[in-house]
C-alpha cells in the first residue's frame, strides 16, 4: 500500500503558473500602503498614500494536476499561508483570497492561512485564481526600492489519500519611491512698458531665456524676469509624464493671456538608476501680447504642473 501511494504521489502536483504581482507601485513618503489583489475581479484596491502605476493583471494563477485517474471526482483540500521573509520594501502578506478558475472552489475559510476545498477534482486537474493583501513600506522605512517579494506556500491534499503536494512562491512588485515636484523659481516677466501704438509681444522663452519684445513696447531692466524652474524627485531611471498647460491667464486691471513653452521634452527620465533617488529639472517660460490700450498695473496668475510615473 505504501508503495502504491508513493507512485500516485508522483502524479499529483501543485504549481504556480503566475505569481500575484502588483507590477510597479510607488510607495508613500511615510507609512505602509496596503494593496489588495482581488482574485475574482483581478482588480487592485489600496489603503494608504502610495499608488499602483501598472495596470496589468495582478492575480496569481495556481494549478493542481493529477496525471492518473486516482484523483478524478475526489475532494482536494488546499491551504495557502505566508512563508519566508519579505525582500525589498515588501511586508509580509496579511491575507489571501481565492476564486474559481477551471477548478471550482468552495468552503473557503480564513485569510492567513486560507483554506478551501475543491469538491470534485476534474480529470487531469485545472487551476484557480489567487489574490493577496500586500503591504508595501514607505520611504521612511529605509528599505531598498526596486524588486520586492513576499513569500507564500500552497499545499494540497487528496481527501482519503495519504499523499499530497505543495509548493512555495512569492508575490512580486517593483517599488518606486514617492514622486514629488518643487517649483524652485517662479515665472516672472518683470516690468514692461506697453507700446505707444499697436501691439507688442513680450517673450521670455524657457529654451532661450533672452528678453525679446516686438513693436514699440519696452522691457525694463529691473526687476529681471525669471523662467520658472521645477525639480522632480523620485525613483532613479524612471520615466515620467508631465502636464504643463499651453496657456494661462493673468489678472489685474484687465486680463493677459500667457502662452507657455518648456525645456522638458518627451518622456523625461530621472537621473541615476532603480534603487537610488533620481531627479529631473526643467524650465517653463512664456509670451504675452500687450496693446497700447492695455491698462497699467500689476498682473498675476497661476497654472498647475503635474507629474506622474509612466
Amino acid at each position: 500500500m505504501v508503495a502504491s501511494n508513493a507512485a500516485q504521489a508522483q502524479t499529483f502536483g501543485v504549481g504556480v503558473n503566475s505569481d500575484p504581482n502588483l507590477g510597479v507601485v510607488a510607495s508613500a513618503s511615510s507609512g505602509d500602503t496596503t494593496f489588495t489583489i482581488n482574485a475574482g475581479t483581478d482588480q487592485v484596491s489600496k489603503s494608504g498614500n502610495g499608488a499602483r502605476i501598472s495596470s496589468g493583471s495582478a492575480r496569481g494563477k495556481v494549478t493542481v494536476s493529477c496525471a492518473s485517474g486516482a484523483c478524478t471526482g475526489k475532494k482536494v483540500q488546499v491551504r495557502v499561508g505566508v512563508s519566508g521573509s519579505p525582500t525589498g520594501r515588501a511586508r509580509a502578506l496579511t491575507g489571501f483570497n481565492v476564486a474559481s478558475g477551471t477548478l471550482a472552489v468552495s468552503s473557503v475559510s480564513g485569510t492567513n492561512p486560507l483554506t478551501f476545498v475543491i469538491n470534485s477534482f476534474p480529470a487531469g486537474g485545472g487551476y484557480f485564481w489567487l489574490g493577496a493583501t500586500y503591504p508595501i513600506a514607505g520611504d521612511d522605512s529605509g528599505k531598498a526600492t526596486g524588486a520586492a517579494g513576499s513569500g507564500f506556500a500552497i499545499s494540497a491534499v487528496l481527501s482519503g489519500k495519504s499523499f499530497g503536494a505543495g509548493t512555495g512562491s512569492t508575490a512580486d512588485a517593483t517599488v518606486y519611491r514617492k514622486l514629488s515636484i518643487v517649483n524652485d523659481t517662479p515665472l516672472s516677466f518683470g516690468r514692461i512698458v506697453r507700446p505707444t501704438s499697436g501691439s507688442s509681444t513680450a517673450t521670455f522663452s524657457a529654451t532661450n531665456p533672452q528678453r525679446v519684445i516686438t513693436g514699440s513696447g519696452v522691457w525694463l531692466n529691473t526687476p529681471s524676469p525669471t523662467r520658472a524652474k521645477y525639480t522632480i524627485t523620485g525613483e532613479g531611471g524612471a520615466a515620467v509624464s508631465l502636464s504643463i498647460p499651453p496657456s494661462f491667464t493673468m489678472t489685474g486691471p484687465s486680463t493677459l493671456t500667457v502662452t507657455t513653452d518648456t525645456t522638458a521634452q518627451g518622456a523625461p527620465v530621472l537621473s541615476s538608476i532603480t534603487g537610488n533617488a533620481g531627479t529631473y529639472s526643467f524650465y517653463v517660460g512664456g509670451a504675452m501680447t500687450l496693446t497700447s490700450s492695455t491698462p497699467s498695473g500689476a498682473y498675476s496668475g497661476s497654472y498647475v504642473v503635474t507629474v506622474s510615473y509612466n
